[in-house]
């Protein structure tokens, strides 16, 4: 049921030693033996799975688990809108997502609007917990079958492609370049800090940038903004 699979990790050298994981998986095979392989790991507190969109969403509400490893093609309220819902609603927790096949194409959406780690099936017990680690630790995780298509991706955007952000990241790029401070954008824009904050995190990625100024003078170059 779950198999090795390789993958690329960029971590703090040292993971939490207890962390609290809820699963969202629709299929009650794979459900079972996420669980199993999530348990093998000491370290990790299964605090509740769902196997719907909205019954995860609440899962994750209610429970405010550390990791929440998703399946994204859930009914009702599919993986990636439950990124963006945890993102707008400023939750802490860090989602890994567990793909089937058919999801390998959207790697760098999960990545962009927010997810830790994206692994695929089938995926070993050794790459769950890495993914998990990795998430919790603040750190990123993807899938090594999949590096060359999201680094494919990246580069495509910008370099020569056209490069194309969430309203909500343009935004916040855009009310930076005004010389607003993060806490000003969150007030302007309505959302909470935390969720400026985490876009700034997921954009020193893209851009390979460490501040909020760096963010903005290599957006401006790479035209992600005018």
């Amino acid at each position: 049921m779950i198999a090795a699979a390789g993958q690329l990790t960029l971590a703090p050298a040292e993971p939490p030693s207890h962390v609290r994981v809820a699963v969202g998986q629709s299929e009650q095979i794979y459900l079972e033996a996420l669980l199993v392989a999530i348990a093998a790991d000491p370290a990790n507190e299964i605090v509740g799975s769902a196997r719907d969109g909205p019954d995860a969403l609440a899962l994750i509400r209610q429970a405010l688990p550390d990791v929440v490893v998703l399946e994204p093609e859930l009914a009702g309220l599919d993986g990636h809108e439950i990124v963006r819902a945890i993102e707008r609603d400023g939750l802490s927790t860090a989602v890994v997502m567990l793909a089937s096949g058919a999801e390998r194409q959207r790697p760098y959406e999960a990545l962009g609007s927010g997810a830790r780690a994206y692994l695929t099936r089938p995926a070993s017990h050794e790459a769950v917990h890495a993914a998990i680690a990795a998430a919790a630790a603040g750190g990123t995780l993807i899938d090594e079958r999949l590096h060359d298509r999201v680094i494919g991706e990246m580069r495509r955007r910008m370099h020569g492609g056209q490069p194309t952000l969430d309203p909500l990241t343009e935004a916040i790029l855009s009310l930076l370049a005004d010389d607003l401070v993060v806490v000003e954008v969150a007030e302007r824009l309505e959302v909470c800090e935390t969720t400026v904050k985490s876009r700034l995190r997921a954009l020193y990625r893209l851009l390979d940038v460490h501040t909020p100024n760096g963010v903005v003078a290599r957006a401006l170059r790479e035209q992600l903004i005018v």
